[in-house]
């Protein structure tokens, strides 16, 4: 294990930038149940101006976000089919409200 020099905070299994949010859960809790895409851009919008510049997060968030749009749209121009998610809500191009 690695640990901060002062705070004998495991650096490598419990860094702080992943346990501080206010919920109390840990970010890898959540992530490791989605698509690598979608999980490192939670990951970084989770930790967002707790480790760094924020504004570099949620740069970083938004292109994990645009690169799991253009997988899905590549495999829906393969498969001739448009997904609108997980299939629960309409496709008619309104905002989902989220």
């Amino acid at each position: 294990m690695t640990f901060g020099k002062t705070t004998g905070t495991d650096l490598v299994n419990h860094p702080p930038h992943y346990t501080q949010h206010p919920s109390g859960v840990e970010c890898i809790v959540i992530v490791e149940h989605f698509v690598y895409n979608i999980g490192a851009a939670i990951k970084y919008l989770w930790r967002a101006g707790l480790k760094g510049d924020a504004l570099e997060d949620l740069h970083k968030a938004r292109w994990y976000i645009n690169r799991e749009i253009g997988r899905r749209e590549n495999t829906d121009r393969q498969t001739g089919r448009h997904s609108s998610g997980n299939g629960d809500e309409p496709d008619d191009g309104s905002d989902p409200g989220c």
